[in-house]
């Protein structure tokens, strides 16, 4: 029986006066295992049966399934199960023992018998009527892809997830790339917010975030809301809580989602000073304080049907997390499944993830990483994209579409913002071009190729690489320039040492410098008088490709 309730998660819930519910959760690779093995399991899921409660009428395990989450079984509980999130499953019948696996279906059969068995007696009466409503539901855990990290090597497909609903926007793989934007203005001064989220609404912008450092916030965002739906905007709000647990259940009446920041919304304030020692019961205390101040605002946004947003950030860890992964994605990884976990366990799915640096390479790492994580977990719910604080202008807009870009032609992410330092509006059109780009790559690639490094698995080392032998290249990056033939032919030494960036000694020798180019392309037909100042190049050395 243990070894069946390590080996399946398996629940119930009443829906009226009968039980309806059942879930199990087998990985798989499990189910792909060896006939015995699959047997072996099947059995423990009739174990599992008792483990919930018993049962005397229900439905064998396949081998065939795919990837899913658990799902609603019985017409009363279907009716209640709320419609914010797609969850399939694969709901295995007596057919499929018979025409898929009649070894698993009998080994199910008799482990369920056996754990009747051993329960020492027979269900009778009214536990024998309620235990007719209970029917097994396998929902497969998905091997990991052949991206590890994302859907497909060579190409771009987007990573399958649930649709998590912020208002009435759905986010998730089978929608469009969600947009976002956060007001700059006092979030107390409701006109001037009202008045910002439109015109961020009116370039096309899906949802847009407050920041609410207090209760005056918290209670302006009822006014904000209503104001907004007066005008006719329906434009979901997002809620940014930072230290405040007791605010963020406040305003999550007013609005659609809120932001919780793993790294201060429990621990607080950080003097980085007051853990020398960090042992297991310590780490459990932690875990066991933070789930006491989530709980409440999982509990409640799952009432009201809406959505949250895990949203770590790298400059903000905990210092816990900090004190056991160190200044690193994987403690941002860490920090967001400790959440996902708590948000889980109160059978509450309505959230998606973030992984916000303002270092991109940082910010991919961790966005990877933490998809490898739930490809391993089974988990589904979708990725928030973004480079925080990325600054303004081009150098902005750069930052971003290099982190964001190179994550969403992984395949990944859901609902991207582009972070500048500009009234917000201005963040529609970058994203609106980043998810242009996205579109355009679905299906698109390169030919299969096989991959010699561990970067998929975490490990980044540099690309070892053979340089031509006449050309100096430099492994950290290569600076060419060009010059036409008329122009190498007018340019006196000191003249083409200026253009090159190189160093004219007092007694003639030429020299490269920090801000030499390290070769120059040459345009045009080269005649022989042109050779000693190709040659005088390639003594220094700069390369030269004619």
């Amino acid at each position: 029986l243990k070894r069946a309730r390590d080996s399946c998660h398996f629940e119930r819930l009443e829906a009226a006066e009968t039980t309806e519910l059942a879930m199990a959760s087998v990985p798989e690779c499990e189910m792909a295992a060896a006939p015995g093995r699959r047997a072996t399991l099947a059995a423990a899921c009739g174990a599992a049966v008792l483990a919930a409660g018993g049962a005397s009428a229900f439905t064998g395990a396949s081998s065939t399934v795919g990837r899913s989450t658990p799902a609603v079984v019985g017409s009363r509980a279907a009716a209640s199960a709320p419609s914010m999130f797609a969850e399939p499953a694969s709901t295995v019948s007596a057919e499929n023992i018979a025409s898929n696996e009649v070894g698993a279906g009998s080994a199910l059969a008799g482990g369920s018998a056996l754990a009747l068995l051993l329960a020492g007696k027979r269900p009778t009466g009214r536990s024998r009527r309620a235990r007719k409503g209970y029917r097994l539901v396998t929902t497969a855990r998905a091997a990991a892809p052949p991206g590890v990290y994302c859907e497909k090597l060579e190409k771009c497909e987007r990573r399958k997830t649930r649709t998590v609903y912020v208002g009435e926007v759905p986010v998730g793989s089978e929608h469009p790339i969600a947009t976002q934007t956060m007001t700059t203005t006092l979030t107390a001064d409701v006109e001037a917010t009202v008045a910002q989220v439109k015109k961020c609404a009116d370039m096309g912008v899906d949802i847009v975030r407050i920041t609410v450092q207090g209760m005056t916030e918290a209670k302006a965002c009822e006014h904000i809301k209503k104001r907004l739906l007066e005008d006719g905007y329906k434009t979901p709000l997002v809620a940014d809580i930072h230290f405040t647990p007791k605010v963020a259940l406040v305003c999550a009446d007013f609005v659609d989602k809120v932001r919780v920041n793993p790294g201060n919304f429990a621990d607080g304030r950080k003097s980085f000073d007051t853990i020398s020692e960090l042992t297991e019961k310590d780490i459990e205390e932690a875990k066991q304080a933070i789930e006491e101040s989530l709980t409440p605002l999982v509990l409640k946004l799952k009432e009201q049907n809406k959505a949250m947003r895990i949203g770590v950030n790298h400059g903000s860890l905990a210092e816990r997390i900090l004190f056991q992964y160190g200044d690193s994605p994987e403690g941002m990884v860490a920090s967001a499944i400790e959440f996902g976990e708590i948000c889980r366990k109160h059978d509450f799915h309505n959230f998606i993830f973030s992984m916000k640096s303002s270092n991109p390479a940082v910010m991919v790492n961790a966005y990877r990483q933490l998809a490898r994580e739930m490809y391993k977990l089974g988990w589904d719910y979708p990725l928030h994209l973004g480079v925080t604080e990325a600054g303004g202008g081009s150098d902005g807009r750069i930052k971003s579409a290099v982190g964001i870009g190179a994550l969403l032609l992984d395949g990944l992410g859901d609902t991207i913002r582009v972070s500048l330092t500009e009234d917000p509006e201005y963040e529609a059109k970058p994203c609106k071009s980043l998810r242009g780009v996205a579109e355009a790559a679905i299906g698109k690639g390169v030919e299969s190729f096989e991959e010699h490094s561990e970067r998929r698995n975490g490990v980044f080392s540099r690309r070892k690489c053979e340089f031509p032998i006449d050309v100096p290249l430099n492994q950290d990056g290569s600076v060419f320039a060009k010059l036409n033939v008329k122009e190498l032919r007018e340019l006196d030494t000191a003249k083409l040492c200026t253009t090159l960036g190189l160093r004219l000694r007092a007694d003639g020798d030429v020299q490269k410098d920090f801000k030499s180019f390290d070769a120059v392309v040459i345009e045009g037909m080269i005649a022989p008088a042109d050779g000693v100042k190709l040659k005088s190049l390639l003594d220094v050395p700069v390369g030269v490709l004619c």
